[in-house]
């Protein structure tokens, strides 16, 4: 069974990926969700956008501030990875 992991970049792109997510979890209900925060301070970057802290993990992989979802085998390899919006359908074609 494959992971998938989450980077969203605003609030909006999270409610979406959260249904999504969702939806996706329903049907593959041993499937492990990982979101990871853009921000270390997301409280903050809502009212205060240019004192925004990139949290560790995306310095660590060097992920920029854009929307990111990252589908991962068992054996740790990033099978798929999708900038921006990806559908139920994309996503699901990398999960087995």
């Amino acid at each position: 069974m494959c992971s998938t992991l989450i980077k969203s970049a605003s609030y909006e792109d999270l409610a979406y990926y959260f249904n999504l997510l969702h939806d996706i979890s329903i049907k593959y209900d041993n499937l492990p969700i990982v979101h990871v925060d853009t921000y270390s301070n997301p409280s903050q970057v809502k009212s205060d956008y240019e004192n925004r802290k990139l949290s560790k993990i995306i310095k660590d992989y060097g992920i920029n501030e854009d929307q990111w979802l990252f589908i991962i085998s068992e054996n740790g390899m990033i099978i798929a990875k999708f900038q921006g919006y990806a559908s139920f359908e994309q996503i699901e074609e990398y999960l087995y």
